[in-house]
């Protein structure tokens, strides 16, 4: 489960390591890897702003809590029916704690991704480039 987080910064306070450009809208770089890409045939570039990933974003809670029931139902069947029912309580948010827990676990000891979104994609002329 992917979540998603919006940019706050405005255009103007965007720093140069901000952006992101493809040649095809698929792959990004930098500016200096995609200015190497280029020939004099390229008339524009596709410029995003680059939004990383956290480890929290690929934590779900919900689907560990259902993961480890249904282990303990494959594992001996109705007789697990109340193994850690107290989890799934309506109104409680036992899914976020342990959501939290793992994310600083994964803060502590794992880098966070080196991978990206692109959003607000935009083409622009290489003459703006260089």
């Amino acid at each position: 489960m992917i979540k998603k987080h919006t940019m706050i910064k405005k255009e103007t306070e965007m720093k140069k390591e901000d952006f992101v450009y493809s040649l095809d809208n698929e792959r990004y770089y930098d500016l200096d890897d995609i200015l190497e890409q280029v020939d004099e045939d390229t008339e524009f570039v596709y410029r995003g702003v680059k939004n990383p990933y956290a480890h929290s974003d690929f934590i779900d809670g919900k689907a560990i809590i259902e993961s480890i029931t249904n282990g303990a139902y494959d594992a001996s069947d109705e007789y697990s029916e109340n193994y850690i029912s107290h989890l799934e309580e309506k109104g409680k948010d036992y899914h976020l704690v342990i959501e939290r827990l793992i994310s600083e676990y994964l803060n502590k000891t794992v880098p966070q991704p080196d991978f990206f979104r692109v959003e607000k994609v935009e083409e622009i002329a290489m003459s703006e480039l260089r």
